[in-house]
C-alpha cells in the first residue's frame, strides 16, 4: 500500500484556508456598512405606493367638467350624477341654468357632494372664458 505524502495534506489545508478566506472577505465587506431601519424601507417606485392626499380641487374639476358637458334642457328631475373615481366622491347636479354675463357664457348650479366626510350641498357658477376653457367662478358650501 502506498502512503500519501504528508506535504499534500498541508497543501490542501492551506488551499482550503485561502479559498475560504477569499470567499468570506467580500461578504464581510458588504455587511460592514451596517444595517439600519432607514435603508430597510423600500422606495415608493418599487412598491408602487400611491401618493398621500388628493388635491381638494379634484372634485371641483370633476363637477366643472360635468357642468360644462351637460345639455342644460335635458337634465330631468333626478339631476345629473357625477363621480370622481380618484377621490371616491360623488354627487348630483341640479338647478342647472345658463346665462350670459356680457360675452361670457355661464352656468349656475347646485350640487351635492358625498364623500367620506359626509354629504354637503354646494352652490356654484362655471363660465366659459374667451379661450373656450370652462372655469369655476364660484363654488361655495351652502349652510
Amino acid at each position: 500500500m502506498a502512503r500519501p505524502k504528508q506535504g499534500s495534506d498541508r497543501r490542501r489545508s492551506r488551499l482550503f484556508l485561502w479559498v475560504s478566506l477569499c470567499m468570506t472577505l467580500p461578504l464581510a465587506a458588504c455587511g460592514s456598512k451596517g444595517f439600519s431601519l432607514e435603508s430597510a424601507v423600500p422606495d415608493t417606485l418599487t412598491t408602487g405606493t400611491v401618493s398621500g392626499a388628493l388635491s381638494p380641487a379634484s372634485d371641483e374639476w370633476t363637477i366643472r367638467n360635468a357642468v360644462s358637458s351637460a345639455i342644460v334642457g335635458e337634465i330631468g328631475e333626478n339631476g345629473l350624477g357625477w363621480a370622481n373615481v380618484a377621490s371616491g366622491s360623488r354627487g348630483t347636479i341640479r338647478n342647472l341654468t345658463e346665462s350670459r354675463d356680457g360675452d361670457t357664457l355661464c352656468r349656475d348650479f347646485t350640487t351635492t357632494l358625498e364623500s367620506f366626510e359626509g354629504v354637503f350641498l354646494y352652490d356654484g357658477r362655471a363660465c366659459m372664458e374667451r379661450s373656450k376653457v370652462w372655469t369655476l367662478h364660484r363654488f361655495e358650501k351652502v349652510g
